[in-house]
């Protein structure tokens, strides 16, 4: 595998879990969500901040490894209050 071929992997990676994670926090905020019962909301929340973690650790490893493949706008969305 090329330096270029894990670069771009790296950076695939790090767009998908944006992705998911977005997909996850505006799920958070649903009719749907707040009808689960409580611990798969306490799950899921807590799924959702290690899938930040994990984003800004990728984040991270792109800046350092192919900045030049990064854009400005990719940022994780802001965190969500976590109820317990």
């Amino acid at each position: 595998m090329s330096v270029d071929d894990f670069k771009t992997r790296l950076m695939r990676e790090k767009l998908e879990l944006y992705d998911r994670l977005s997909k996850l926090d505006k799920f958070l905020g649903t009719a749907q969500y707040s009808a689960l019962p409580e611990i798969d909301c306490v799950d899921l929340a807590e799924q959702l901040t290690h899938m930040r973690r994990y984003h800004d650790v990728l984040d991270r490893r792109c800046v350092r490894l192919c900045p030049e493949l990064m854009k400005e706008d990719e940022a994780p969305p802001a965190p969500a209050p976590v109820s317990e």
